[in-house]
């Protein structure tokens, strides 16, 4: 999703996970896996460190995650997370859009309007 407003690049990531899980959450997801290359954010939600300036997002990642039977907070190094920068690049051009499924294994081959007309899968990569 693409936000008009400058923000530091863990606040970003905090933000983008708590986007992630309520849309995981407004589509009745029960299973859900979030990955994400943000160290500090992945380890603040799971509870093993405290950031200060990203406190009240977090919580409220925290809450909205209880209301998701399986789920799951992972770190991936940032070179095995090219999915989700392939989406965040996409989103520059296609707005915020969504597909439940898998994500396409190449998504730069994608023409916008293909894109603006399916739905990201909240379960694979934010």
């Amino acid at each position: 999703m693409r936000e008009q407003i400058a923000v530091t690049p863990m606040l970003a990531e905090a933000l983008v996970l708590r986007w992630a899980i309520q849309t995981a959450i407004s589509q009745g997801i029960q299973s859900v896996s979030f990955a994400c290359d943000a160290l500090g954010v992945v380890n603040y939600v799971n509870c093993k460190c405290t950031v200060a300036a990203i406190d009240h997002i977090i919580q409220d990642c925290r809450n909205l995650l209880k209301s998701i039977p399986f789920v799951m907070v992972s770190h991936v190094r940032r070179e095995l997370n090219r999915e989700a920068h392939e989406l965040a690049s996409m989103a520059m051009s296609a707005g915020c859009r969504t597909w439940l499924g898998i994500v396409p294994s190449n998504l730069n081959s994608f023409p916008v309007s293909a894109v603006s007309v399916g739905q990201v899968q909240a379960n694979s990569y934010y």
